[in-house]
């Protein structure tokens, strides 16, 4: 496993990108009325392992790694399903769930070792790449900054814990 990024990033990179209050604000709103909300989180979320978990335990989310993301959150973590994309169990409670929120991830076949996820349910994407935030996936809300800031404004404005999930559904 390669070591993660520095906290502070690169000698003189700009300020990472935060969200606007307007769209996290549509964001939570689309996250509250999930009922089986699910997390794919990529490779731009590295280095805010801390702010994942606690959005996925917020919200109660099922989470799903790319490979460039594994071990962000622990395959131990019992909301996680490891790097499983490409597996139909997966893909399965991604096709199941209301809301997908897609977390520092191109949703591209690298990616996801697959040509196309079945997403049925409203899609809201996380990154610090604007153009990505509408490629391949057109999301119902997109938040345009860094992945940690992203979720802590989120989790900030989600109003409630969800109850349920598809992980059972996943691992059989």
């Amino acid at each position: 496993a390669m070591p993660a990024p520095a906290a502070n990033g690169a000698a003189g990179r700009k300020t990472r990108p935060t969200p606007d209050a307007k769209s996290v604000d549509a964001a939570a709103s689309i996250v509250d009325a999930a009922k089986s909300p699910f997390l794919i989180v990529g490779g731009g979320a590295v280095d805010c392992a801390d702010a994942v978990i606690a959005f996925a335990e917020r919200i109660d989310a099922d989470v799903a790694v790319t490979i460039a993301a594994k071990g962000v959150v622990p395959d131990s973590h019992p909301n996680c399903l490891g790097a499983t994309l490409v597996q139909g169990a997966t893909q399965k409670a991604i096709e199941a769930a209301d809301v997908l929120i897609a977390v520092g991830t191109e949703l591209a076949e690298t990616d996801l070792w697959t040509d196309r996820l079945p997403i049925r349910g409203k899609l809201v994407r996380i990154d610090i790449d604007r153009p990505t935030l509408n490629r391949d996936y057109p999301p119902a809300a997109a938040l345009h900054g860094d992945a940690g800031q992203s979720l802590a404004a989120l989790s900030a404005a989600v109003a409630r814990k969800q109850a349920s999930n598809s992980r059972a559904q996943a691992r059989d």
